[in-house]
């Protein structure tokens, strides 16, 4: 829950995560450490989300 709050507080992530991937985000990685931790590999296996978005979550996650 803290962390689709998180996604969804966070203009930037907002733009770059829909709310669907958002909560898939949050059941798959639990927290946003497990967000943080995990490769660019592991998010790309959520349901929905493509390159284009794990680029704009990615790059708010890791400042990259």
């Amino acid at each position: 829950i803290l962390l689709i709050f998180y996604i969804f507080k966070s203009d930037i992530i907002n733009r770059a995560a829909r709310p669907k991937t958002a909560k898939a985000l949050a059941d798959k990685f639990g927290t946003m450490a497990g967000l943080v931790a995990a490769t660019q590999q592991e998010i790309l296996t959520v349901p929905g989300l493509g390159k284009k978005r794990l680029e704009g979550i990615w790059r708010v996650l890791h400042g990259e």
